[in-house]
């Protein structure tokens, strides 16, 4: 008589299911330690819609109260997001969520494609220049997987498979939480910065806008929240000057006039 063979992937997968039984049912917990691209997609809409039911830690803008802000923001968004350098461009699902909160300037991504920017850094923020180099900048730490695997490393394996596989979990506040605050190396914002100017080197902008944005923010830096977990190394400015020197047309416009008459329709 032939005897079943159970390959090795198999017989982990059981071992790992039989391990994760619990008294609490048929739950099963599972350490999960690779996240495919549908994985991100989960973990960010969860993420999203918790921000979205939140509005005393997350106060969003109102869409139905101010469509022209959704519509501007969306316009330069998609511009970004359907460059070539964006790898999971037709892959996540890219959104924009404004936060009501002009008592910080912060802009940050969640995983899958949530992007995030309170009314206190679009207040900042002096031109539609800006506004598309910050864009382009924070989308690269969704696009490369920066952010799921600093979820895992805070929170965990276990934690991360429950929410992928549908479990309630009380964490995803501290999550969206945890997400405000994240920082990433230096090493990383500078290829997130080369990155956006990339982005912005086929398009119309002035490509010293992401410098000016990032040496304004340093002297506010008290008050925008966002450089203060975005540091560079000091060589920046070189950095910046190197990569900008690579665009055939470096010079370009930044719009100020049409970002102000945008600033007028905020909240």
């Amino acid at each position: 008589m032939l005897r079943p063979i159970l390959s090795s992937a198999i017989l982990l997968s059981l071992i790992i299911l039989i391990a994760g039984c619990t008294d609490e049912g048929d739950i099963v917990h599972v350490d999960k330690q690779e996240f495919s691209l549908d994985d991100q997609l989960i973990l960010g809409d969860y993420v999203a819609d918790y921000i979205s039911g939140d509005p005393l830690n997350f106060p969003l803008v109102n869409a139905n109260a101010h469509p022209q802000v959704y519509d501007y923001l969306n316009s330069i968004f998609r511009s970004v997001v359907l460059t070539e350098q964006i790898q999971t461009r037709n892959k996540f699902r890219w959104e924009i969520f404004p936060i009501e909160d002009d008592n910080s300037a912060l802009a940050y991504t969640a995983p899958g494609g949530k992007f995030f920017i309170t009314t206190g850094m679009l207040q900042f923020l002096e031109t539609e220049s800006e506004l598309m180099s910050i864009m382009a900048s924070e989308i690269y730490y969704t696009d490369r997987d920066y952010l799921t695997s600093m979820i895992k490393d805070e929170y965990g394996g276990v934690m991360m498979g429950d929410i992928i596989f549908g479990y309630e979990v009380p964490e995803i506040k501290d999550i969206a939480l945890f997400l405000k605050d994240a920082a990433f190396s230096p090493e990383v914002v500078s290829q997130a910065d080369k990155t956006a100017l990339e982005i912005l080197c086929p398009f119309n902008y002035d490509m010293e806008s992401l410098g000016r944005l990032i040496e304004r923010s340093y002297k506010n830096k008290e008050q925008v929240q966002w450089i203060q977990k975005r540091k560079r190394a000091d060589t920046w400015p070189t950095i910046l000057r190197a990569k900008v020197s690579d665009c055939p047309s470096s010079s370009g416009q930044r719009f100020r006039a049409r970002y102000q008459e945008f600033k007028s329709l905020l909240p």
